[in-house]
């Protein structure tokens, strides 16, 4: 039988990507990673969670993920002692038997093996860790039914989640999670100090753990009705208490807006790309040097978000203004007018917002702002 491991980690060098570089595009820790191309299956917390994590990095390679879970499942199923003792038992019982019947009753003990594995794994799943199977999977799945676990290990962590996910916030009491409860017109959270609820654009300090202190600042970027999904920054950047204490849930007066921060270290200055007499359409060219999850919203209407992989062009015309979003700035080449713009480093979930702008002259910028 094909080796997962190996097919996992051939394809992965073959395409030139880094154990590092999967476990930033894919949200998956690099020890589960490192589990996966050794088949080192005791790792994982549960079964689920080896199926949800085998299945987002066999889609991440551009694997058949469901011919990948298939072989797991084939090599859960041989590693189970019982079916061949039962085999060898029923032969020394009936060793007369025609050839014919051997291999009819061979065949339905068979069958009735796989049955009961696989009713035992859909009960295992209905028993409290169903749901956990999407832990991390990309499979195409209700949001309802979608469960992905992201610990915040860096300062900051901004993706795209749905109904269900849940953030582990490492604080000095331990882990804390921030469970997104509902995606509509606004995203709800659920934490330990009580409910959150944000509007799209919406950025705030806020008391996840209950001891009246703010823990990170929440930043809720975009959101996605038609799929229960939005774009959420969780960052630790900033912490001070919050003031009145007690409930940890108000919002405060520091939030930067765009093309600001109040953090100097994540400060960046607007790029003026031209100028002109009057606002003009312009364009904007994007090449992918690697796997990449890229979102736009374009004069407030036209949007898009997918997964772009090496060598793959983007091109858009634009208006007046596009907001870019890319989950790994280092692996993108940014054309705007035909002047190559830097969007971030490797590694970096940039997001930009291209626009006019009325200098005090009285022309026009088309400027290359950054929004935190």
């Amino acid at each position: 039988m094909e080796s997962i491991g190996v097919k996992l980690r051939q394809t992965r060098e073959e395409r030139g990507y880094s154990i590092e570089q999967v476990a930033r595009d894919t949200n998956i820790a690099r020890r589960y990673i490192d589990a996966l191309e050794n088949e080192d299956f005791s790792v994982f917390p549960g079964e689920p969670y080896i199926v949800g994590f085998l299945r987002n990095y066999a889609d991440y390679l551009g694997l058949e993920s469901e011919e990948l879970v298939g072989l797991y499942r084939n090599l859960k199923l041989q590693e189970q002692p019982a079916p061949m003792e039962q085999l060898l038992d029923r032969k020394r019982k009936i060793p007369v038997l025609p050839a014919v019947i051997v291999l009819v009753v061979l065949a339905l003990i068979a069958a009735g093996v796989y049955l009961i594995g696989f009713s035992g794994m859909l009960g295992k799943e209905k028993s409290g860790t169903a749901g956990d199977e999407a832990a991390a999977a990309a499979a195409p799945v209700s949001p309802d039914e979608q469960i992905e676990h992201f610990p915040l290990e860096e300062e900051i962590l901004e993706k795209r989640f749905s109904v269900n996910d849940v953030v582990f916030v490492s604080l000095e009491n331990g882990d804390v999670p921030i469970t997104i409860t509902s995606v509509d017109q606004t995203v709800e959270m659920r934490t330990a100090a009580g409910d959150l609820e944000f509007s799209m654009d919406e950025d705030r300090q806020v008391d996840i753990d209950g001891d009246g202190e703010a823990d990170l600042r929440i930043f809720v970027n975009d959101i996605l009705v038609s799929d229960k999904s939005a774009v959420i920054r969780f960052d630790r950047f900033l912490k001070r208490p919050l003031e009145g204490g007690g409930e940890g849930l108000e919002e405060t007066d520091s939030t930067p807006a765009v093309g600001e921060s109040s953090v100097a270290s994540r400060r960046l200055e607007p790029v003026t790309i031209t100028t002109a007499s009057r606002p003009n359409p312009f364009q904007v060219e994007l090449s992918f040097r690697g796997y990449c999850l890229f979102r736009y919203l374009s004069d407030s209407s036209q949007r898009e978000e997918r997964y772009f992989h090496k060598d793959e062009l983007f091109r858009i015309d634009v208006d007046r203004e596009i907001r870019l979003w890319v989950s790994n700035a280092g692996l993108v080449t940014a054309k705007i007018t035909g002047k190559e713009m830097d969007l971030g480093g490797a590694g970096e979930v940039s997001t930009k917002l291209v626009r006019w702008e009325r200098s005090e002259s009285g022309n026009y910028e088309l400027k290359l702002i950054p929004v935190y």
